[in-house]
């Protein structure tokens, strides 16, 4: 990615808009000229300052808010301004990579600065970034801060690199040699990888067979004691229907015949009472007729006996008289037949004949009335005979009705006994109040038992409840700690598959990196020579692949320390190292350096003039002093040169035009 352009606005002495356009065609030089002090420096910590912010590290003691206080244009803040902003603009080298713009723009407040980041893609504002931070993370993926220092530095002091200090041997430069040339994005890997083992081995439950054959054991433990419990409920739940049915045989009971058969009692004792009444009304009937009328029905037949032998004789009797009278009347016509009265008279023979024959009829005529003869015994008269009939008569009709009403007496006697034994056998069958009383209470007995039994029934379902919940709580367990084993295996498998990668990564970063230092070593000394007007001094430059030390072997193979380098070497070393890290990295950035030839002489300069700018970047931007890239300096890099400009300063504010120092505009 090369720079496509800069914009600063109140950033420092560049007051209100200003934009530098860095894209190249061809060439790859653009040379920016200012005097000391105009803005030149600006341009680079603005470069950083936009991609990096406070970890651009450009601070000197102060604050970072005191730092960005201080970087809003004086002249502006004056007028009531507290806003500036910096824009850098990279273009792809390709189809495949698109235009990146990325814009830190600073609110400078009383108490604190507000700072804000944007990136856009092509004209698009990315979105998914969460913070600043995440987004400042985005830009260190594509330069990281530790690369940028090989990209955009300072001539005068990037000799650094070359002194025999703490910091050489510190991690920083190590650290930033490995960005550049790739190695520590597999470290960086290496270190993930193991964090991940770690995570993993965090996540690794400390699981034994012996713990799954545990929970199995109260697993088994527990189905036993649910067993036990069912068993309980199921007899109490048994026995409850039992009781059920006993009590509702009972209920049935005393509804049928315990509560309601109280007042039946009553009623059949009442009935008992009135039919022992009626039997005793009864009695008294039979007592009155046993006194009154038995002496009659034991004399019946001899009563019966007398009025036939009164009939009889009375019979007799009536029928002697009317033989008598018809006698009487039989003689009477025949004194009249034999009377003088009849003329003619009749002659005796006549008469006997008449009487004869009279005789005859009257004896067809009145038949013999008496055909027996009946002894007298009574001999009563008449109205004696009428008296003693009528007697008979009365005692015969009321010892026949009577008789006929007895039976009924008797009868009704009878079925009186037989209604009241059977009130008294259903009585009998009738409970009493103690059984009522009696049924009650085992009613109340079974009540209470049954109560009982549900509060057993419950307490045993709630045991079994938690038991279950318990068992499946267990299988619950169990699944999981095979589960467990299962992922923790599986785990394993990640973590020794990890940790064969994580030791091939090692060995390909050790070989890497031997291959990278001897890249760098080659190529160091290769331009490091080109530079140097001491075809001479150094043999090969050597780098510890494990803390990229460097020092270097003379003519003689002696093996010297950088501190015996001048320190225009020491910049030529420095500046020929970035070249070789860069090389060896096949990063295509592009390269910002001011003042690169400051302390150089004229040799120096005029080796890193032809063999360094025009070789180390597609776009190298260099930032001069008049005093550095002019006159024949200028000359030795004309063909390469894309564009020009010049800072001019106009006291607390500066501006930026094409041209350069005594020259036309190109």
């Amino acid at each position: 990615m090369l720079l496509k352009r800069v914009t600063f606005n109140d950033f420092r002495l560049y007051k209100d808009f200003n934009e530098i356009d860095l894209t190249i065609s061809g060439k790859n030089i653009i040379l920016i000229g200012s005097p000391n002090g105009a803005g030149k420096t600006s341009i680079l910590e603005g470069i950083l300052l936009a991609l990096y912010g406070s970890q651009a590290k450009l601070t000197s003691g102060e604050t970072y808010d005191q730092f960005i206080r201080d970087c809003i244009n004086t002249e502006s803040y004056r007028k009531g301004n507290r806003k500036f902003y910096i824009e850098v603009e990279f273009e792809g080298n390709n189809e495949s990579e698109k235009n990146l713009l990325i814009k830190r723009e600073w609110r400078i407040r009383e108490n604190d600065c507000i700072e804000n980041l944007s990136i856009t893609e092509d004209g698009q504002e990315l979105k998914q970034f969460e913070d600043d931070l995440d987004k400042t993370q985005f830009i260190q993926n594509i330069i990281p801060f530790g690369v940028s220092q090989f990209f955009f530095f300072d001539g005068e002091k990037i000799q650094y690199m070359a002194e025999d200090n703490d910091f050489d041997s510190s991690d920083s430069l190590s650290s930033s040699i490995r960005d550049i040339l790739n190695i520590n994005i597999y470290h960086q890997l290496v270190e993930d990888l193991y964090s991940y083992e770690i995570n993993q081995k965090r996540s690794q439950a400390n699981i034994k067979l012996s713990d799954i054959r545990k929970v199995e054991a109260e697993i088994e433990a527990t189905s036993e004691v649910i067993a036990e419990i069912e068993k309980e409920l199921d007899d109490a739940q048994l026995s409850k229907v039992k009781l059920g049915v006993e009590m509702n045989e009972i209920k049935k009971w005393l509804r049928e015949q315990g509560i309601s058969s109280i007042n039946k009692r009553a009623d059949i004792q009442e009935e008992i009472e009135h039919l022992k009444h009626s039997r005793e009304e009864i009695r008294d009937v039979v007592f009155s007729f046993i006194d009154n009328e038995l002496p009659y029905v034991l004399l019946s037949p001899v009563i019966n006996d007398i009025g036939e032998q009164l009939q009889k004789e009375n019979q007799y009797n009536k029928a002697k008289m009317l033989s008598r009278q018809n006698h009487e009347n039989f003689y009477l016509v025949l004194e009249s037949l034999n009377s003088d009265k009849i003329i003619p008279p009749l002659t005796p023979m006549q008469k006997d004949i008449l009487a004869q024959e009279m005789q005859l009829i009257w004896a067809r005529i009145n038949k013999p009335i008496i055909r027996e003869n009946v002894e007298i015994i009574h001999d009563l008269s008449p109205s004696d005979l009428e008296v003693l009939n009528n007697d008979i008569s009365y005692i015969t009709s009321y010892l026949t009705n009577g008789n006929s009403d007895l039976e009924k007496t008797f009868s009704l006697f009878e079925k009186t006994s037989k209604d009241i034994n059977e009130k008294i056998q259903l009585l009998k069958k009738l409970p009493t109040s103690d059984n009522v009383l009696k049924k009650e209470s085992q009613l109340e007995e079974y009540e209470i038992t049954i109560k009982s039994l549900e509060d057993n029934i419950r307490i045993c379902q709630n045991n079994l409840d938690e038991q279950n919940n318990k068992k499946k709580t267990l299988l619950n367990s169990r699944i999981e700690l095979i589960e467990q084993i299962k992922v923790t295996q599986e785990i394993q498998t990640k973590i020794n598959e990890s940790e064969k990668i994580r030791k091939a990564l090692l060995e390909f970063i050790n070989k890497l990196t031997i291959e990278k230092a001897h890249d760098v070593e080659q190529l160091l000394t290769e331009m490091f020579n080109k530079l140097t007007r001491k075809d001479y001094l150094v043999k090969r430059f050597k780098i510890n692949p494990n803390t990229f030390d460097i020092t270097f072997e003379n003519m003689h193979n002696e093996v010297l320390p950088k501190r015996r380098l001048s320190a225009g070497e020491k910049e030529i070393f420095s500046i020929s190292l970035v070249w070789a890290l860069a090389k060896a990295s096949q990063k295509p950035l592009p390269i910002v350096i001011d003042t690169p030839l400051g302390r150089l002489d004229k040799v120096h300069r005029t080796n890193l003039l032809t063999h360094y700018f025009p070789y180390a970047s597609q776009q190298v931007i260099i930032l001069s002093t008049d005093e550095e890239v002019a006159d024949e300096w200028r000359e030795m890099i004309k063909n390469n040169i894309a564009k020009e400009y010049l800072i001019t300063d106009c006291g607390e504010k500066t501006s930026i035009k094409k041209g350069y120092f005594n020259l036309e505009v190109r």
